[in-house]
């Protein structure tokens, strides 16, 4: 992905590529940002860059930035076949904000486009745990085993969030749901 930013500057694909590399291959959010906020100065309607630059936000702690450039994104290309994952992404930023409730809607608006997506599962899971709503948290992770039978909260990989806790709140959700560890 280097190469090819090197290769062609100008190609805010690449630095959407690179941001989304930076972000979850190396932990760097720092690059990241700056390779999102690069692609939408070569095109400030580039969608794919406002919802990496949504991610990247939410997971240094703006979630309310975070969530308005990702809904950004859907407005700027309502028919994305990507736009699950952008839903997905809103309710992770609520989950991040701790409006529960809110999470709940948009994972379930996501998981309406595309059903049992394992990040859908997870996020509704854990926020149905936080808002105590035990029986949509409960037919969550249901699905989530029904769909995922090997699924053990130990094996996610670590979501970057620069504030850890967001991340121990996030697990401690699915523990509480029974999708813990030992399973």
């Amino acid at each position: 992905a280097q190469r090819a930013a090197r290769l062609n500057e100008q190609s805010e694909f690449v630095h959407f590529v690179l941001s989304y590399i930076y972000m979850f291959c190396d932990s760097d959010l720092d690059a990241a940002e700056d390779e999102a906020r690069r692609a939408l100065e070569l095109n400030p309607y580039y969608s794919l860059a406002m919802w990496q630059l949504g991610t990247v936000l939410m997971h240094r702690g703006r979630g309310e930035e975070g969530i308005e450039l990702s809904l950004k994104a859907i407005e700027a290309n309502p028919r994305a076949p990507i736009n699950h994952r952008v839903l997905w992404i809103v309710a992770l930023g609520q989950f991040a904000l701790g409006q529960y409730e809110a999470a709940i809607q948009w994972a379930k608006r996501s998981d309406k486009q595309v059903p049992d997506l394992p990040m859908t599962l997870t996020i509704l899971t854990t926020s149905a745990a936080h808002a105590d709503q035990l029986d949509e948290m409960a037919c969550a992770a249901a699905r989530l085993r029904a769909k995922y039978p090997d699924f053990v909260t130990g094996d996610l990989m670590r979501w970057p969030f620069e504030d850890g806790a967001i991340w121990d709140r996030f697990v401690e959700g699915l523990r509480k749901a029974g999708l813990d560890d030992t399973d």
